[in-house]
């Protein structure tokens, strides 16, 4: 099975690397997911891209100046409501923080509780492609191998089990 990973940021600040992982995750036998890959669908997009998350077996996440539009039914950007739902849904989660960038404060406060300490993670750091490329290689590199789901099948046959006692 080739691990889904989704590449979760805004765009604004991130587009070549957002560009550049892809070749990164495909060279490392996995399948990158990102919206700009996806078509036309008569689903709201901001489904389409949660389930996407919740369908990924990785989720990577880059962290930028910019925080994107929040929704107004959640006040989170769709960035954020992506984070959430993978680490809900207990997938394994990478976050690369770009560095030398003001973070806009909503960015800043979302950055803050993807590092928070007791419950967050440990971040790489990059300043551009190639950095971040190499931090993801490592990162991606140490990750165990991701099984699917439990699929049950049955075997067409009475499997016979031969008990053994113990000898009188």
């Amino acid at each position: 099975m080739t691990n889904k990973v989704f590449i979760s940021s805004v765009t604004d600040g991130l587009i070549q690397e957002r560009t550049a992982l892809p070749g990164l995750i495909l060279g490392l036998g996995m399948e990158p997911v990102r919206f700009e890959d996806f078509t036309a669908a008569p689903t709201p997009s901001r489904e389409v891209c949660l389930r996407a998350v919740t369908d990924s077996d990785v989720y990577l996440l880059l962290l930028g100046e910019h925080y994107g539009t929040p929704f107004s039914d959640t006040g989170l950007s769709p960035t954020h409501e992506e984070y959430r739902a993978a680490v809900g849904r207990g997938l394994p989660t990478f976050a690369f923080r770009k560095r030398d960038v003001e973070m806009e404060r909503r960015q800043a406060e979302f950055a803050a509780e993807v590092e928070k300490y007791e419950t967050g993670l440990f971040r790489g750091s990059f300043s551009g492609v190639g950095e971040l490329l190499a931090e993801a290689g490592k990162a991606f590199r140490d990750l165990p191998a991701v099984t699917g789901s439990l699929v049950f099948t049955p075997i067409g046959r009475q499997v016979e089990v031969a008990w053994r006692t113990p000898h009188d």
